[in-house]
């Protein structure tokens, strides 16, 4: 291995020993949690916290079809399957996007989508309503949540007040070129 060369400005000097050592800084702030980040606080030098990141929490995708038959929130269709995480009660945004939903084979059909914490029902996310039999379009919904510190599994549901037969299906591709996206849920801070 050859010498480490440095430029002093008008020519290249073989670099010896070790520079000075500087002064030490001010550390870390005890405490912090799992998941954390060191952040700033202020403009102010060695002015820092341990924070949640922001961004993404959790992305959860479905790449098979959903038949949606139950006509009742309460005993609606899991769509995303829930994750089990801890939250820090800050606002958090759950989105959810299918690339196609197939409504109802009657005119006026309609598929409501669900949020759940577990089996505690969190409401109305969205829906489809179509004018005519048979509507297929692509869905993406979102609403904003304030969950309680501490662990939450939210999952997305759907049902149809208007139940037929053959109900309606919320689709889902595996992704790639040519291939319908995956539907998702993804929830991120706010």
């Amino acid at each position: 291995m050859g010498a480490l060369k440095v430029w002093d400005g008008s020519a290249w000097q073989t670099a010896t020993g070790q520079g000075t050592n500087g002064t030490n800084g001010q550390g870390v702030p005890v405490g912090g949690t799992i998941g954390q980040v060191l952040t700033k606080k202020s403009v102010t030098d060695f002015d820092t916290q341990w924070a949640s990141p922001s961004g993404e929490i959790v992305y959860t995708q479905i790449t098979a079809p959903v038949q949606i038959l139950n006509s009742a929130a309460s005993s609606s269709h899991q769509v995303v399957p829930p994750t089990a995480i801890a939250y820090d009660g800050t606002p958090i945004m759950i989105e959810f996007y299918s690339p196609s939903v197939l409504t109802p084979n009657i005119t006026g059909g309609h598929i409501m989508f669900n949020v759940f914490d577990g089996v505690t029902d969190l409401g109305y996310l969205g829906d489809i309503l179509c004018t005519q039999p048979v509507v297929q379009a692509a869905v993406s919904l979102r609403r904003r949540f304030v969950p309680t510190a501490g662990v939450h599994s939210y999952q997305i549901t759907a049902w149809t007040p208007t139940p037929v037969a053959n109900g309606g299906y919320v689709y889902a591709g595996t992704g790639g070129v040519a291939l319908w996206p995956p539907a998702f849920m993804r929830i991120t801070r706010a």
